[in-house]
């Protein structure tokens, strides 16, 4: 089981000034918070974490597999 939220909460948090000056193809492949001055703007997750996150809300909202 993907567990993303606690992924999340424990991702690196880089502010929008930083993010837009040091940004490189590295970082996004790995989940990280973006903040404006200091509170979190946005979220990175990467493309494999989103098609499962579908994945799991497309499961969740079947009422057949529930």
């Amino acid at each position: 089981m993907i567990n993303i939220s606690s992924d999340i909460l424990k991702a690196d948090h880089f502010g929008i000034k930083d993010l837009r000056s040091n940004a490189s193809s590295k970082i996004f492949e790995k989940i990280f918070v973006v903040t404006v001055k200091g509170k979190p703007l946005s979220i990175n997750l990467p493309y494999s974490d989103i098609l499962n996150l579908i994945d799991i809300i497309d499961e969740m909202s079947d009422p057949e597999t529930l």
